[in-house]
């Protein structure tokens, strides 16, 4: 299974995940960026992506049909905000989980 990280100090961060993944980090620090995982593969267990932000934000690109179970914290700032097109997640389709901190910045799903 794939694993990918990336890292950003006072520069953009993006990512184009495709294929198998399995688990994710991503950190941007005086930095925006947003990671697209439209055409990424998760295993039946779902999959786990870690997201870390000191001013700036990440934009998180999802297929419409990918479940996915937000728990972060914003502090001063947002994590976790829902900016999807409207469609209702394959609920048997395994799930997406995004976890982690957004301080003075915001974390999006869009």
């Amino acid at each position: 299974m794939s694993e990918f990280r990336r890292i950003a100090v006072f520069s953009p961060v993006r990512a184009h995940v495709e294929g198998l993944v399995s688990r994710g980090k991503l950190v941007s620090v005086f930095g925006s960026g947003s990671i697209d995982l439209t055409n990424a593969q998760l295993p039946a267990e779902g999959a786990e992506l870690r997201i870390v932000t000191v001013f700036g934000s990440i934009d998180v690109v999802l297929p419409t049909t990918m479940p996915v179970n937000v728990s972060g914290v914003g502090v001063f700032g947002q994590f976790g905000r829902m900016k999807r097109k409207a469609a209702t997640p394959d609920a048997a389709a395994p799930a997406l989980r995004v976890g982690g901190v957004s301080v003075f910045g915001n974390v999006t799903m869009v």
